[in-house]
């Protein structure tokens, strides 16, 4: 019997990249290409495309933050025929074994091999070729993705207390947007883990307005305190903008501005609520208007979203290569 081993090599690399908010969450692969496999950039994305379409048929397509559950592929050529031209072609027998695996825990959770056989004027066409054929809705793949999506649900479920935990140590060290981005990747498919995941993330957004309320306070009244003129009012005013109204000191801070307001002249005031509004007019006026329970729990899950998003985008992309090895 074949064993599969899956090897990850995780390499860093700094680019930026965007993220859908209602893709977070979600359980989504990644595609990807061995480097060793020593495939043409039109045959690496012919291959790409098939897998993504594959992703996308069974619910598990989308834009990932973090590459850790992937769709991958290894290439066995069983035979190589010369057929007689003119013009002359190559005939190739090509083993295709498609893997939906976890690249942080080095697992593979489910495989499947399809034949296939290429046809073209040099190797690469014939790759073209045999590619063309995969197909990417069939009772083998529905099987494959579901076996992957269950062990990944079954991972969630049996490691919950722990990602939560190491969630709380991100709290303790100040990291909460870590830690946020650690609990909101969590699927929310995995019912009950989710669930746990989201009220510890009312506390973790919480703690974390309030510690950041608190620190742009004090330095706005260490700022007023060496500077209390327009100019120092002027930076204050910015540092107060900041604040999240739902923060613990945000009574102190509206009685605060008072102060700092009676510095500014009404021109400079009225352009700085116009900047204030601008800065919180979809958050704010949606929760403030909004009736709808379901549309004020989507807004508050989406807070805790965007920061999670955001600490991901400045993080430097991860990049990861695999290697499968055969060992029979």
């Amino acid at each position: 019997m074949k064993k599969i081993f899956l090897i990850t090599t995780l390499l860093i690399s700094t680019f930026s990249f965007s993220q859908n908010l209602d893709d977070f969450g979600r359980i989504t692969l990644n595609s990807y290409i061995p480097e060793d496999l020593k495939l043409t950039p039109d045959v690496k994305s012919l291959l790409t495309t098939k897998l993504n379409q594959i992703s996308s048929n069974y619910g598990m397509g989308g834009t990932s933050l973090e590459p850790r559950f992937i769709i991958t592929v290894n290439i066995n050529i069983g035979t190589k025929d010369i057929i007689a031209g003119p013009p002359q072609m190559i005939a190739q027998n090509i083993d295709l074994t498609f893997f939906i695996g976890d690249a942080l825990e080095e697992k593979i959770y489910s495989n499947y091999n399809v034949s296939l056989k290429g046809v073209g004027t040099n190797e690469n066409k014939a790759f073209i070729n045999a590619f063309k054929k995969i197909k990417t809705k069939s009772t083998q793949l529905e099987e494959l993705t579901t076996t992957a999506k269950n062990k990944i649900i079954q991972y969630y479920e049996t490691n919950c207390n722990q990602l939560i935990t190491e969630a709380s140590s991100m709290v303790n060290k100040g990291n909460y947007d870590k830690a946020l981005y650690m609990l909101m990747s969590i699927p929310n498919i995995c019912n009950d883990c989710y669930t746990k995941a989201l009220e510890k993330s009312d506390v973790v957004y919480k703690t974390k307005i309030d510690s950041e309320g608190k620190s742009l306070l004090v330095k706005a009244k260490t700022i007023w305190a060496s500077a209390p003129n327009k100019d120092g009012a002027e930076q204050i005013k910015y540092l107060l903008l900041k604040i999240n109204k739902n923060a613990s000191c945000f009574s102190e801070v509206e009685e605060f501005n008072k102060k700092v307001e009676a510095k500014l002249t009404a021109d400079e005031i009225e352009r700085i609520k116009r900047q204030e509004i601008e800065n919180k007019r979809e958050h704010e006026l949606a929760l403030e208007n909004s009736k709808n329970a379901t549309e004020i729990e989507k807004l508050r899950i989406n807070a805790y979203k965007e920061v999670s998003v955001e600490y991901a985008r400045n993080q430097p992309k991860v990049q990861t290569n695999y290697k499968v090895y055969w060992v029979y």
